[in-house]
């Protein structure tokens, strides 16, 4: 019987102290992991840019030319555009590209994000497509040098 009843609390004393073993073992693993993981001094890079997300409430397939040239427009003027929603993007001739957004169409080079010009959505008054050359000419009221012609290059 005294047998009975020591094993009866061993058992009892062993449901309480493992789990509680268990969980001080793990809180001091996730400490010493984030401790190492600030230790290191080495900032987590992007692998690739975000995806697209166009507001709808629609998950799509991940698109890489889309997503950059969504991050190109959370780029632009140090992130003055963030708040913009994005359309589209083509790659012109050279390091340039062409950015469409629900407020402007920007040409800029690609790699600087420098503009090359822009153009306010609300001043354009035609657009023309030319879908065997993939080929876009924007007429714009107030701007120099009228229609300003584009040329994608990336087949899109």
């Amino acid at each position: 019987a005294s047998g009975f009843f020591s094993g009866l609390g061993k058992g009892l004393l062993g449901a309480v102290v493992k789990p509680t073993a268990g969980l001080m073992d793990l809180t001091s693993q996730a400490a010493e992991g984030v401790r190492n993981t600030s230790k290191s001094g080495e900032a987590v890079r992007r692998i690739r840019p975000p995806r697209v997300n166009l507001g709808d409430g629609i998950l799509r397939h991940y698109d890489a030319r889309s997503a950059h040239g969504c991050d190109a427009m959370r780029r632009m003027r140090g992130g003055a555009w963030k708040e913009h929603r994005y359309i589209g993007f083509c790659a012109l001739d050279g390091p340039d590209a062409v950015l469409v957004t629900d407020k402007h169409v920007c040409v800029h080079d690609f790699n600087s994000h420098d503009e090359r010009w822009e153009l306010a959505v609300t001043a354009i008054t035609e657009v023309g497509v030319d879908p065997t050359d993939v080929t876009v000419s924007i007429t714009a009221t107030g701007v120099k040098g009228s229609p300003k012609v584009l040329k994608c290059t990336d087949g899109r």
